[in-house]
This record gives C-alpha cells, sequence and structure tokens, in this order.
C-alpha cells in the first residue's frame, strides 16, 4: 500500500511520488469519509518521515535531502556522538545530521543509530511548526543520564548548523 500515492512535499511544495503507507493510509481515510458524507482534510504536505531497521541499524529521515538542493542553497550540521553521557555505561552510537536553508528554515534530518526513528519525530514537529534552527537548538529535553544527556544529538547536530549561519552573516 502507499506505491502509488502522489502528494504535496510539505518543504518545497512540489508533487512528489510516496512509497510510504502513511500518506496512502491518510488517503485512503479521506476518500471513506468524504464518500460517506464527512469532511476529512488531508495535512498541507508530506514530510517525508521514513524509518527502517537494516541490520540492527535504525536509519530515518524526515524532509529534504542534500542531493534535493542547490549546491549554495542549504548548509547541513552533522553530529556523532553516542546516545548517553560519556560518563555513563551503555550509550550506543547515534548520527544526526541537519539541513537547512541559507536563513536557518529546517529543510531536512537524518539519523541513524540508537532510537533515530525517535530523534527524526523531533525534527518532523519542528518543521511543521515552522521552527528554524535556533529554535530547535533551544528545545528543552529530558535529562538523565541513565536515558539521555543533557544535549541531544538533534539540539548538537543543530548547534554546528547555528555555527555556520553565524560565520555566513
Amino acid at each position: 500500500m502507499g506505491d502509488c500515492t502522489e502528494f504535496v512535499n510539505f518543504v518545497n511544495n512540489k508533487p512528489v511520488l510516496v512509497g510510504l503507507g502513511s500518506i496512502a493510509v491518510r488517503q485512503a481515510i479521506a476518500a471513506g469519509i468524504n464518500a460517506a458524507g464527512g469532511v476529512y482534510k488531508l495535512p498541507k504536505g508530506l514530510l517525508l518521515t521514513f524509518t527502517s531497521d537494516i541490520f540492527d541499524l535504525e536509519i530515518s529521515g524526515v524532509g529534504l535531502t542534500s542531493s534535493f538542493l542547490e549546491k549554495d542553497s542549504f548548509l547541513a550540521g552533522k553530529y556523532s556522538g553516542y546516545s548517553l553521557p560519556e560518563y555513563f555505561p551503555g550509550g550506543k552510537p547515534i548520527t544526526v545530521k541537519v539541513i537547512t536553508d541559507i536563513t536557518g528554515k529546517i529543510l531536512g534530518a537524518q539519523a541513524v543509530g540508537d532510537k533515530a526513528a525517535q530523534r527524526i519525530d523531533t525534527f518532523a514537529c519542528a518543521i511543521l511548526a515552522g521552527f528554524n534552527v535556533e529554535t530547535l537548538r533551544k528545545l528543552e529535553t529530558a535529562y538523565a543520564p541513565p536515558v539521555a544527556p543533557i544535549l541531544d544529538a538533534e539540539m548538537l547536530a543543530c548547534d554546528i548548523v547555528s555555527l555556520k549561519l553565524s560565520h555566513k552573516r
């Protein structure tokens, strides 16, 4: 299901072919409710949020990737570290990349490693809410050494883009 759906990309407002069941289900719900006389509106666009587990390696992404953008039209920040504070045992590797336009608007993100999907869900909410990288990097996140570091990988990737943006001004 979802192999032959098309929808508007929320980030760049262009039509995109989608192989995701999530939008196909929403389109089916809309068709059923509307055919029965109800009113169900689809979201303004698709974020292209995905996740998968390949050989015990979780990968996830949302929005646009750098391959869809013109070379000088975006900035990217990538952070690689661990899911727990360095001083606490049991942390697992995580890499997060965030892509913004030259104003700091978040266009997309990718994550590979521990709880990648949860991290990408944070970026999906940020994109949908219209957050820029400055807003997201200051997000207050839960902290407890056995569960999460003070600054999570998402915020640190945003810090890297923020530094790059400050050098462009």
